[in-house]
């Protein structure tokens, strides 16, 4: 992911490399981490404090990188607040698999 971070900026979030070619993917989003295996990786988003997900992106091939764009609400009262991201593929089945997770730090 790359972007400022800062409330009224927006946050570029980039998925690359599907499971397979027809899948989708989203990037669950949470106030505290977690580390729960699951059969398709480990989630590093905490279920119990899940503040969303993102609209998510569909993909057609095994090597397509696809891009979604988070605006950050202009809000002052989010800097210093942290978030963890996390990024889930689904092939048409259950679960295919989960990215690397990545904690963000709203800043000033």
């Amino acid at each position: 992911s790359s972007g400022e971070g800062a409330p009224g900026s927006t946050l570029t979030i980039t998925y690359a490399d599907p499971p397979s070619a027809t899948s989708t993917a989203f990037t669950a989003i949470s106030y505290k981490k977690a580390q729960i295996n699951l059969a398709a990786g480990v989630l590093l988003v905490d279920p119990a404090t899940l503040t969303g997900f993102t609209p998510g992106v569909t993909f057609t091939s095994k090597s397509e990188t696809r891009a979604e764009h988070l605006n950050i609400p202009n809000a002052p009262t989010l800097v210093g607040r942290s978030f963890c991201f996390q990024g889930a593929f689904f092939d048409g089945g259950p679960l295919a698999a989960l990215s690397n997770g990545v904690r963000i730090i709203i800043c000033d």
